[in-house]
């Protein structure tokens, strides 16, 4: 193996695939030096946020409390920014919206979720059982 390549390895079980950088190897061993950064999972297959445990948990939270049902959008969001240098255009998958793989991202996301939970507020308001 040369440092400065990359070296990706994949464990049984689990989700995500691991990439590391080389930085350092002894002849005839696996690498002295490893560097992980976890990818994050595809961003064009987002779930809806609009679900029950979404809804019950935002319901139930204190007036005080802040829930925001598309923080796993927000957080892989940063972590790209984060392991870009922040550079926006290599993260464009984040911010963007595609019609045909129906991808959300956090603002997306954030405009599905209110639009959902207006017209079930509408649709709920007048029952009252």
């Amino acid at each position: 193996m040369i440092p400065g390549f990359l070296w990706i390895k994949h464990s049984k079980g689990c989700k995500h695939k691991a990439i590391v950088v080389v930085i350092g190897y002894q002849t005839g061993t696996e690498p002295t030096s490893l560097s992980p950064i976890m990818e994050p999972s595809d961003p064009k297959k987002e779930k809806d946020p609009w679900t029950k445990e979404n809804s019950k948990a935002f319901e139930a939270k204190d007036v005080s409390k802040y829930y925001d049902p598309c923080q796993e959008a927000a957080e892989r969001t940063y972590r790209c920014l984060t392991r870009n240098d922040g550079d926006r255009e290599f993260c464009r998958d984040y911010f963007e919206y595609d019609h045909s793989v129906n991808h959300t991202q956090y603002r997306d996301c954030k405009k599905q979720w209110t639009a959902k939970w207006r017209e079930e507020k509408a649709k709920n308001f007048f029952n009252w059982s």
